[in-house]
């Protein structure tokens, strides 16, 4: 797996904690969140600015940036993804995006376990 998508997939991980952590506690006090907001901003460091840049549009409209390709199809806007572009996420060391949506995309199988496949 492509070690940018990878940090990817841990960074959305993280940004929906908080985004949930901020439903649960809206009036907690800005200690609650420092601990992952830390590690949060961590993450962003180590990734370039173009793709930081485009996951961060991506997370302000969809609920997730990076999606695995299920039967085929994009999990994210459920479109048809090309073989040639599946075999490409599959085999290689660039982000590869959906052709739809623009979703960061990668084989199902490859996803680590903290990501929960539907």
């Amino acid at each position: 797996m492509n070690r940018y998508l990878a940090l990817l997939l841990q960074l959305q991980e993280l940004a929906l904690m908080r985004k949930a952590q901020a439903v649960i506690q809206p009036q907690g006090d800005s200690g609650d969140f420092a601990a992952l907001d830390q590690k949060i901003n961590k993450l962003r460091h180590k990734l370039p600015g173009p793709i930081l840049s485009h996951f961060d549009h991506l997370m302000r409209h969809n609920p997730d940036a990076v999606v695995p390709i299920s039967d085929g199809q994009c999990a994210g806007c459920h479109q048809e993804i090309d073989p040639q572009m599946a075999a490409r996420a599959h085999s290689s060391r660039e982000l590869v995006h959906c052709p739809h949506c623009q979703r960061f995309i990668f084989p199902a199988h490859q996803a680590p376990p903290f990501v929960e496949l539907k």
